[in-house]
């Protein structure tokens, strides 16, 4: 008897793990859609030459931030097709700023290039 509902509590330990995982599963990914829906929205309400000071009372805190030696990039999630396998370059929108941390350019497409050797230094906001 004592085996039996050993068994019992440890089957219902592991559904309850189960099923907590996947509700966390299916809140990140409403938090990336739900992310990626307002930053969207938001990038219609950037312009050249902006501040990060500006930017970031439009968009928000990036989720990634890179320093070039001549630019600084932040990225915003703008998309949620990486979800299932974590955060993909795809999934998110780079915006450039000059040595003057003024806006320059933003594109879904465009990453900046570098020389070899000289790689980013990636930072969190």
């Amino acid at each position: 008897m004592r085996r039996l509902l050993l068994g019992v509590g440890v089957l219902c330990m592991l559904l309850a793990g189960y099923v907590s995982g996947e509700g966390q599963f299916q809140w990140r990914y409403y938090q990336h859609y739900s992310a990626a829906q307002k930053n969207r929205q938001a990038l219609a309400n950037l312009r050249p030459g902006m501040s990060q000071e500006e930017v970031r009372t439009v968009m928000g805190e990036p989720e990634m931030v890179e320093a070039y030696p001549r630019e600084t990039v932040w990225f915003y999630r703008t998309a949620t097709t990486g979800v299932m396998e974590g955060s993909q370059e795809i999934d998110f929108t780079p915006l450039f700023f000059d040595e003057r941390q003024r806006l320059k350019r933003w594109a879904r497409t465009t990453f900046p290039s570098w020389p070899l050797g000289a790689a980013p230094t990636r930072t969190s906001p």
